[in-house]
Parts: structure tokens; sequence; C-alpha cells
């Protein structure tokens, strides 16, 4: 199966916390075969996508023990929209 598929693939089907969990400690456990330092942007995604599946991105972040700094940054580089927890709310002016 070709990377862009599965990534679609991916994005198409709801992530579970065990399998966010899974691909996380994949990554813990094999650094070391990974091209770059820090958590693989296909790692990131699969968390991110735990946001549409209910989770917070205050939830994620205690859950796997992210920094705030770190999972902001990387989720407007992959997503681009901001995390749900830190969306500005919109307030109407009171027209009197």
């Amino acid at each position: 199966m070709s990377q862009e598929k599965n990534q679609s693939s991916l994005s198409d089907t709801p992530v579970t916390l065990d399998q966010a969990f899974k691909a996380l400690q994949h990554w813990k456990s094999n650094k070391n075969e990974y091209p770059k330092p820090g958590i693989p942007d296909q790692v990131w995604r699969v968390i991110f996508q735990l946001e549409s599946s209910g989770y917070t991105a205050k939830d994620i972040k205690t859950l796997f023990k992210l920094g705030s700094e770190q999972y902001d940054k990387k989720h407007a580089q992959l997503i681009q929209i901001p995390p749900k927890n830190t969306r500005k709310k919109t307030v109407k002016a009171d027209p009197f």
C-alpha cells in the first residue's frame, strides 16, 4: 500500500486512543530507525485525529505527556487550525 493511500485511509477511519498510544510507543521504542529526531509527522497526525473522536487537546496532551508549546506548534504546522480547546470563542456585541 502506498504511503499516500495509507494516509488517506487513516484520516477516513476514526483513530482510537489505543492506536495513537501504540504509534507513539513504537516511535519511542524505535527512535534510531527514524530519519529525523522528534516525533514523526505520521505519528502526530494519528494523535491529532483523536480530536475528531471527542478528545480535547488538553486531554491528549495530558494522556501522552506532551508539552503545550510542542503540541500547538506541530498542530499549526500539520493541521492549520487551532486545537479544539484553544480556539477563541466569538462573542457577539451587546446591541444595547
